[in-house]
């Protein structure tokens, strides 16, 4: 038999039989709220984009990524003072976990003050 947590899924070597397991995640997502939002700076650089979210991952319960912009070919010419990246996302939970949203509002602000206002994106 093998679990593989990560998916959520057991198999059994006797057989061809495949378990689905409830992740994590699945549970947390049952039991509250998710929070998603999106910021983008067009013109902030890759790596400060990367750093922001390496801040953002140090806060217990957020999750956070990078959003690519898509390659040249689209409505926009490329521009060598614009961004890579197109935003980055963050997820939490809506609890009242005001420590958390501080922490999260601190780093945003730090970026915003070094370099210029984030935009918050739709979904």
């Amino acid at each position: 038999m093998r679990l593989d947590l990560d998916l959520g899924i057991c198999t059994d070597s006797n057989s061809s039989k495949i378990t689905l397991l409830p992740t994590s995640k699945t549970l947390e997502s049952t039991k509250q709220n998710i929070i998603k939002q999106i910021y983008s700076s067009p013109k902030l650089p890759l790596a400060v984009y990367r750093e922001v979210v390496a801040h953002l991952r140090q806060v217990q319960g957020l999750e956070a990524d990078l959003i690519s912009k898509p390659l040249q070919g689209g409505d926009e010419p490329f521009d060598y003072d614009a961004s890579q990246i197109k935003a980055l996302w963050l997820t939490y939970a809506d609890h009242d976990n005001s420590e958390a949203k501080t922490q999260i509002q601190m780093i945003l602000d730090f970026y915003a003050q070094r370099y210029q206002a984030w935009q918050l994106l739709d979904d």
